[in-house]
């Protein structure tokens, strides 16, 4: 069936893969998602505990503590008030405020990333199309968000955009607090790489399944 339906300078190794590459590129855009917004889940998290709060509450008393009594203050015990936590899927320890920064620059890289991927998996698609249209249908059946109903794609970009700014209130908050500022003053900047995901999930089933060789 393979050499009926596809070119005759393009073998049957070469078709697998091309479907192998679809697959992987698909793969890619699930674990890129799922780092993405697994990351901001844990933020929330942190923040639904009150940890981000109390992390800015203990720095705000070891700087009062310094600037009252001087540098003998600054002791491990003060310090010791900081919340240590792991960073994920980054593998290291650090201060929960700089792993709060950590893990929202992470859920920009891996939102912007899985989008790109998709994006750049529609030439793959389009290829794929033109050997053959029932080998691209019979590969969109994998379970993948790329080949989520179109509901379930704008229900689950619109939760990362909503788990990405309520991170971001609950890391901003306790700061805004301390200085005079508005806690959502900085929430729309988390939304961008959601919106990103969300349209080139939109829009990635019609460009697939446009042949590379339509005029």
């Amino acid at each position: 069936m393979l050499n009926h339906v596809s070119p005759p300078d393009l073998p049957p190794k070469a078709i697998d893969l091309v479907i192998d590459s679809l697959r992987q590129a698909m793969r890619t855009v699930d674990v890129a998602f799922g780092i993405a917004i697994s990351l901001v889940v844990v933020l929330v998290a942190w923040g639904v505990q009150g940890d981000f709060e109390r992390d800015v509450r203990a720095q705000i008393a070891a700087h009062k503590a310094v600037a009252a009594v001087g540098d003998a203050a600054s002791t491990p015990q003060n310090r010791g008030d900081r919340t240590e936590v792991e960073v994920p899927f980054l593998n290291f320890k650090a201060d929960l405020s700089t792993a709060g920064v950590f893990g929202l620059i992470a859920y920009f890289v891996f939102a912007i990333r899985a989008a790109n991927h998709l994006r750049r998996s529609t030439t793959i698609a389009r290829r794929l199309h033109a050997i053959d249209p029932c080998l691209l249908e019979a590969v969109l059946t994998t379970p993948s968000i790329a080949t989520a109903s179109r509901l379930s794609q704008v229900a689950l970009t619109t939760a990362l955009g909503f788990l990405a700014a309520t991170a971001s209130y609950f890391y901003t908050s306790p700061i805004s607090a301390a200085i005079g500022q508005a806690p959502w003053s900085h929430v729309g900047m988390m939304l961008p790489p959601a919106v990103y995901l969300g349209w080139q999930l939109v829009r990635w089933r019609a460009l697939a399944l446009r042949s590379t060789n339509a005029a």
